[in-house]
């Protein structure tokens, strides 16, 4: 369990599975997903205090019951070498939208204030002061621009300064622009300390900043130390079996940054980044340094088989459509509608979506909780769940719900 991390809201009632979760596994650090303003996900509750709450409770598990330092501040010397114990990162959700942060870095006055006031009561918690050492922010929709995360970053660094033990990380959503990465880049330009990021870049919606991107980016500017704390010379597989984990299928997306098959191969002798051209010239591609003999097993491995072929098959036959479902994204009126575009081919000549849409997300939500990835998108998996989920209503056979799941709840509010 070193260096594990528990996600969960600080809401009374959203807490309980997220503490329970710390007692019985010893998880020795918290990440609090806290949203300030009330919208479809999320209800509204009582910010400030729900999570001075929680700190408080966590403190004392993390102190008295797990007997870890009170202090578990790790020195820039330590954090890359030694595990966290005892740790809380808070990500403020919405910050941006509760704000209602402008273009031009101006916020609401009297939001802006209601925030600065919550800082200031959270910061005068001695167990506040000690044990969260992240304040961690993001934008769900992708409709920040990357100078939004540089205008917020400033902000959040100017109540919680880093002589104060705190570090500052953005997660950014990617939107048409497609500035995620820059807003990595643009934030650590006005203060924070980096990114909380996936390895990836891709992710339920549009995507999302990749924490091996704002490295490689580090890298250009000058900041060698990454090659040094991080094992980067063989994270372009690292990053490619993720993607397999996620996706079914070693078949990286062609224009991938650093990884994609079109941007690794080399089209024009003048585009080459280790020869030729000196300025800013690498010495070699850093990222996929293998010996022949890993790279030969590498390449048996990831070798497309027939399992391959149909994966891929299945995912071109379901591209298309105005919905697709992420399943602890994607709420039910988008299962409805996603399986009423695709019609016939999951309900049936004579199917209605509305009769089992609940119980075919039920039927995913116990695929995962098994263990069993499949594609909740794919027509043919929707109609395999489809046709259980009438048998067992025509059979009268009881399927208990599952409005348990909790991290499907936080994303898609208090009534599913």
């Amino acid at each position: 369990m070193d260096g594990m991390i528990v996600m969960f809201a600080p809401g009374k009632g959203d807490r309980e599975a997220g503490i329970k979760a710390i007692k019985d596994f010893g998880i020795p650090n918290a990440f609090l997903d806290l949203t300030m303003k009330a919208s479809v996900r999320f209800k509204q509750s009582d910010f400030v205090s729900s999570l001075l709450d929680t700190v408080e409770i966590l403190d004392e598990i993390y102190t008295t019951d797990m007997g870890f330092d009170p202090n578990p501040w790790r020195t820039e010397e330590k954090i890359n070498c030694d595990p966290g114990k005892g740790e809380i990162s808070v990500n403020l959700v919405d910050l941006m939208e509760f704000l209602d942060l402008k273009p031009d870095g101006t916020m609401d006055d009297k939001k802006m204030k209601e925030a600065e006031d919550a800082f200031r009561t959270w910061k005068e918690s001695d167990a506040f002061r000690r044990r969260v050492v992240g304040i961690l922010t993001e934008e769900g929709r992708g409709v920040a621009n990357y100078k939004d995360y540089g205008a917020l970053s400033r902000w959040l660094r100017k109540h919680f300064p880093q002589d104060e033990e705190y570090r500052v990380l953005v997660h950014a959503h990617g939107g048409d622009g497609n500035t995620q990465d820059a807003a990595s880049v643009e934030a650590v330009l006005e203060g924070a300390n980096g990114v909380w990021a996936a390895v990836i870049p891709q992710a339920a919606q549009s995507g999302h900043n990749s924490s091996m991107v704002f490295l490689d980016n580090m890298l250009q500017m000058g900041n060698g130390h990454v090659l040094d704390d991080f094992w980067l010379h063989q994270a372009a597989q690292c990053a490619r079996h993720i993607y397999s984990l996620n996706f079914n299928s070693y078949a990286i997306p062609d224009d991938c940054p650093i990884w994609g098959a079109r941007v690794d191969q080399l089209l024009h002798t003048a585009f080459s980044t280790v020869s030729g051209e000196e300025w800013r010239q690498r010495r070699c591609k850093y990222y996929d340094i293998w010996g022949d003999d890993a790279r030969a097993q590498i390449g048996r491995m990831t070798k497309s088989t027939d399992l391959q072929h149909k994966v891929a098959m299945l995912r071109s036959l379901s591209r298309g459509g105005n919905y697709r479902i992420s399943p602890l994204v994607s709420d039910v009126e988008t299962w409805r509608k996603r399986i009423v575009e695709l019609g016939a081919a999951v309900v049936g000549p004579r199917g209605r979506a509305g009769d089992h849409v609940k119980e075919v997300r039920d039927l995913g939500f116990a695929l995962m909780n098994a263990g069993i990835r499949a594609n909740m998108n794919e027509a043919a998996t929707l109609k395999q769940l489809w046709d259980i989920a009438t048998r067992n209503k025509t059979e009268k056979i009881r399927c208990d719900q599952v409005a348990g799941y909790l991290k499907a709840q936080q994303h898609q509010g208090e009534k599913e």
